[in-house]
């Protein structure tokens, strides 16, 4: 039970009302995949990357601008590459646009988790995915139409 609701497992999902199986699928969109995309990426693969380019390159522990150690941009930017290619082969929407945004997104995650912590990188993810979602359901056509347009 999640704040007063009962979540169900579901036996079959050709039984499932559209309703629920949206509601499902939206659950694991905006909560369950970004945590784990982001405990992954970010919580695992990010840190032993940039582990290892200080080992390989010590240099590399001088600051950005952002107060960043030059590495853990390096990762970050290696992390959201490889997130953008999850995206590109595992997912139904996968494509090359996608595999660029999540690129994009996913370097950005990298940066945010270095700067504010990994509790707003999940946030961040959990807002982006969310907004996905509900251009999905409210604007089906312009998501669509905008990717067709190039």
């Amino acid at each position: 039970m999640l704040a007063g609701v009962k979540f169900e497992e579901i036996e079959d999902e050709d039984d499932v009302p559209a309703s629920h199986q949206l509601d499902k699928d939206f659950w694991d969109v905006v909560v369950k995949y970004p945590i784990g995309e982001e405990l992954v990426f970010r919580g695992f693969l990010q840190p032993f990357l940039a582990n290892g380019i200080l080992l390989c390159m010590p240099q590399l522990a001088t600051t950005t601008l952002l107060g960043i150690p030059v590495a853990n941009v390096m990762s970050a930017a290696t992390t959201g590459t490889g997130f953008g290619i999850l995206h590109y082969f595992g997912y139904k929407s996968g494509g090359k646009q996608v595999a660029v945004v999540s690129s994009i997104s996913g370097s950005f995650y990298g940066l945010i988790k270095e700067r504010f912590g990994h509790a707003t990188s999940i946030s961040a993810h959990m807002i982006h995915n969310f907004m996905k979602c509900w251009l999905d359901q409210h604007y089906p056509k312009f998501l669509d139409s905008s990717l067709k347009a190039n």
